[in-house]
């Protein structure tokens, strides 16, 4: 059987994390989105998720727990040392210390976010081929329905592949995948449940020798009271193809190498299969960040993730070196994870000025600012800023100043733009000073994190995905939002069909555990 859709604005190919992002950010931009996926039934498996209205993310997910190596051959531990050591959040910065949540449990948040919005993921709809013009794309797909293989063609102004490397939508555009295989190096995970009163919950246990056959045990809540997530290095001991298929030799391997008392209880998943260098982590974090900023600007999305993107890599190549040679007493070096890996250095600049707010850094949050007009109702700069608008930061508490600003924005489409007026705790400015919202910045966190000081007027542009767009001083801001706002009709026009139209892009989702 066979049969052609209806034309849909965006398609997403793939419904892992970066897939879900895509349509769940498209959504929030009121653009109608279709999801599919070749799987049948869904995977056994901070500031972006909050911008995105999923705070379930970070009330679901983990804090990272200390590293606990023991000497080889035995339960006698060696080192115990924090990857991320804890750093105390600041008004600018709240998100700042890694958490962890595994993707199965991510994807199942992700997809009833989805649902509340009236989007279900297609199951069992497979990308065969595609076919574009300067139109429109084409998508011809396979899926069964009642036992009997149907074909369809979907029609779609933009499609979004996020079906994987060694996805149909890469190898039909003819995409490389910048990277390395390394055919000595393997390495086995997947979650596990285990009884055992040698193996406690509180730390990330390593067993074994660095150089050789080991095994990492993360106790998980996710995978169950007594689950756990694992990582294995075969070494030369064992074969890798065979534990992949024997579950008795998985547990003697365990077993051996941590000399701890252990029973399996489920083996819920293992693979082999590993896109993204794990040693950063930063696989599933990548795919998702590039996943909304494809959402409100398809156009742009590979210029400038890519130099990023390929900053990452080196650093998780890097890591990747570090865990292969490690031995004994390099360990905690190998394994230390820095500030680079948290990604909040991530940016769209090409320069680095430490101390310096400037465009395409991450704009910060600001807490405790009281809505003008109202009896001190207060709320924070990561709720004004949304994924479907800029937001117009103007500093300053001259009514005359504020307006002479606000006058270049009526000339564009309110549904993209946000103005909001902060104003200093010893400032005054009515609530009706033209701006949509007005806040008294009671405890100068707004002030201090844009680097504005005591009497200086300036405006702030943060683009959806809450990078800094733009930033103008003083009495330049009075006619360089004229300039600056054309970046808003670049994304307005890149969510037109007919203005740029038939467009395949493909959005990095590497992380599959």
């Amino acid at each position: 059987m066979t049969g052609t859709s209806p034309t849909t604005p965006v398609l997403v190919t793939g419904a892992g994390p970066s897939g879900l992002v895509a349509a769940l950010a498209l959504l929030r931009n009121g653009i109608p989105v279709r999801i599919i996926t070749k799987e049948t039934e869904h995977r056994i498996g901070q500031q972006l998720f909050h911008l995105l209205g999923v705070p379930q993310v970070e009330q679901t997910s983990s804090p990272v727990l200390p590293n606990r190596f023991y000497r080889e051959g035995s339960l006698e531990p060696e080192k115990t040392f924090m990857v991320a050591p804890y750093t105390e959040p600041t008004p600018a910065i709240p998100y700042y210390n890694p958490r962890l949540i595994g993707q199965e449990t991510l994807e199942a948040i992700l997809r009833d976010r989805l649902a509340e919005l009236s989007l279900q993921v297609e199951f069992g709809t497979e990308l065969r081929t595609l076919e574009q013009d300067d139109n429109r794309v084409l998508a011809h797909v396979v899926k069964t329905e009642n036992g009997v293989e149907v074909t369809d063609t979907i029609e779609a102004s933009y499609l979004i592949g996020a079906d994987g490397a060694k996805g149909v939508t890469r190898k039909q555009l003819g995409l490389s995948f910048v990277g390395e295989t390394r055919e000595n190096f393997h390495l086995l995970t997947g979650d596990i449940c285990l009884d055992s009163n040698d193996i406690d919950r509180e730390h990330f246990h390593f067993f074994g020798n660095p150089q050789g056959t080991y095994i990492i045990l993360r106790p998980t809540d996710e995978v169950g009271p007594d689950g756990y997530q694992f990582i294995l290095s075969p070494g030369k001991r064992y074969s890798t193809n065979q534990m992949l298929h024997d579950q008795d030799l998985l547990m003697r391997c365990i077993s051996e190498v941590s000399t701890a008392k252990v029973q399996l209880k489920y083996l819920r998943w293992i693979s082999d299969f590993r896109v993204h260098s794990l040693t950063g982590g930063q696989g599933l974090n990548s795919g998702v960040q590039d996943a909304l900023n494809l959402a409100w600007k398809i156009a742009l999305v590979y210029k400038e993730r890519l130099p990023v993107i390929a900053d990452m890599l080196n650093i998780t190549t890097e890591l990747l070196n570090r865990t292969v040679e490690m031995t004994n007493s390099t360990v905690e070096t190998a394994y230390r994870r820095g500030p680079l890996l948290y990604m909040l250095g991530v940016n769209y600049r090409y320069s680095s000025i430490p101390g310096v707010l400037i465009a395409g850094d991450r704009a910060p949050d600001a807490p405790n600012l009281v809505k003008v007009g109202t009896s001190g109702e207060e709320t924070r700069l990561f709720d004004i800023f949304q994924p479907y608008c800029h937001t117009v930061l103007i500093f300053s508490s001259d009514e005359g100043y504020v307006g002479a600003v606000l006058s270049a924005i009526p000339k564009f489409d309110k549904s993209v733009i946000r103005s909001v007026a902060i104003v200093a705790a010893s400032g005054t400015l009515p609530s009706a000073a033209g701006a949509e919202l007005v806040v008294r910045d009671q405890n100068a966190h707004a002030h201090s994190a844009y680097l504005v000081t005591d009497g200086e007027n300036k405006v702030v542009v943060v683009r959806p995905d809450g990078a800094v767009g733009a930033i103008v001083h003083g009495a330049e801001a009075r006619v360089s939002p004229l300039i600056n706002v054309t970046v808003f009709l670049l994304y307005k026009s890149s969510a037109t069909p007919g203005l740029i139209t038939g467009t395949t892009v493909t959005v990095n989702a590497w992380s599959t555990g």
